[in-house]
């Protein structure tokens, strides 16, 4: 209790690192300046010695700041802020609802499939978007999903704010993470199927596997087969290969084929320096060859095409206004297969769009290790400085000027003469 106010007395509460630090220096200003007057040098190094303590104290808890940084990496927060960037980047409306239905997230492709503004978008039911006879069972697919179904396909009427009506293929599946959302995809079926018959086409699940890539590959070349195999996957093409380029394709920085033809009609072109492959990135533009054997565009490149290789279709890979590689098809079977190039196109978009964010977290990932090797560097520092001015009964800045002479004398880096020090005095030697 307060006497003087009658009031609870305040609870102590310790002093700031800094403040504590910013007393010692004072206490050791004015021991510098007593002139033989007897100094308490028990009491001095005592409060020395905490300082050097609270200089470990500090080290650990930069070092549990560091292991938190670690785990945002790797935890839900990124994977989910990954998988909305993911999301708004692709080429084909994407949409992410509550267990009701509620759409809470959209890309600018849904807003611009249904003629509405973002704004409108975000909020409404999801079920509303279609037609009012397919509204009964997409409502019970919803409640299924909700309720812990994995998710459903479903070939239905999507009906735009201004326009006729479009047959779509919607996808929705659960959403990773302890909240319950519902991912939707929607697709123009004159896209999807295609030159196909009627039933479920593949290229939902092609797009949908090419947007956890980014997460989920452990390197770029891992991304880049894997987006191959899923663009085979998801052309609905039987015996077609694929290969996708990163790169000019005459001089590639890396590549990754789903085949051996496909990798020898890509060492052709290379070899010839002329091809589909290289015409489509030079035009920006998607180049369909029914029979690349007899097409005068690459008189060169003829004579060495795999026999079993047919027809071509390129396609650039664009990421704003870079342009960074191209997507091939090599269809084995002759003829023209114009229903196949508007899916390579979007397919070679989605690529590029993992491709960036692949790009993106790996450059998170660097930063993060950079802002981990500063802290690190900055902790051993400071505990260095304190050990300096403890032997030798110096300033803060006194002591740092000392490292900087020893870092430039001993031809090492500031933070490894820092590193040095700390282990001699660890080992009980003294200080040069």
């Amino acid at each position: 209790m307060d006497r003087s106010t009658g009031q609870p007395a305040a609870p102590d509460v310790p002093q700031p690192f800094g403040a504590q630090l910013a007393e010692l220096r004072e206490r050791l200003d004015r021991t510098r300046e007593q002139d033989g007057e007897p100094v308490d040098s028990a009491l001095l190094i005592a409060d020395l010695e905490t300082a050097y303590e609270e200089l470990r104290v500090a080290d650990e808890e930069v070092r549990t700041q560091q292991e938190q940084i670690a785990q945002l990496l790797e935890g839900q927060t990124l994977l989910r802020w990954q998988q909305e960037r993911m999301m708004a980047m692709l080429p084909v409306a994407t949409l992410t609802t509550d267990p009701h239905g509620i759409i809470r997230v959209a890309n600018l492709a849904t807003a611009h499939l249904l003629g509405m503004r973002m704004a409108r978008v975000l909020g409404k039911p999801v079920i509303t978007l279609f037609a009012a006879e397919e509204r009964p069972q997409l409502r019970r697919l919803l409640s299924q999903v909700a309720g812990g179904g994995t998710g459903f396909h479903r070939r239905t009427v999507l009906v735009p704010r201004d326009g006729d009506a479009v047959e779509v293929e919607v996808t929705a599946t659960r959403s990773p993470g302890s909240a319950l959302e519902i991912g939707w995809m929607i697709l123009d079926a004159r896209l999807s199927h295609a030159g196909e018959e009627a039933g479920e086409s593949p290229l939902p699940d092609a797009l949908a596997g090419m947007a956890t890539l980014a997460t989920e590959a452990g390197d770029l070349q891992e991304l880049l087969q894997r987006a191959a195999e899923l663009a085979a996957l998801g052309l609905g093409d039987p015996g077609s290969e694929v290969t996708v380029t990163l790169g000019p394709p005459d001089a590639p920085d890396a590549l990754a084929s789903t085949g051996v033809n496909a990798q020898l009609f890509d060492g052709a072109q290379i070899a010839h320096g002329e091809g589909p492959c290289i015409t489509a990135f030079e035009t920006l533009g998607a180049v369909h060859s029914p029979d690349v054997h007899h097409d005068a565009r690459w008189p060169r490149l003829a004579p060495d095409v795999p026999d079993a290789i047919r027809g071509v279709i390129a396609a650039p890979l664009e990421n704003g206004d870079r342009l960074i590689g191209a997507l091939n098809v090599y269809r084995t079977a002759a003829g023209r297969a114009t229903h196949l190039v508007p899916r390579a196109e979007l397919l070679a978009a989605t690529i590029a769009a993992v491709i960036h964010e692949f790009s993106a977290k790996s450059e998170l990932r660097d930063l993060a290790a950079d802002m981990e090797r500063a802290l690190t560097s900055r902790a051993v520092i400071d505990q260095a400085k304190g050990i300096v001015i403890a032997e030798r009964g110096c300033t803060a800045e006194e002591a740092f000027e000392h490292l900087v002479k020893l870092s430039s004398s001993q031809q090492l880096k500031l933070r490894d003469v820092a590193r040095l020090l700390v282990e001699r005095k660890a080992g009980g030697t003294s200080l040069p």
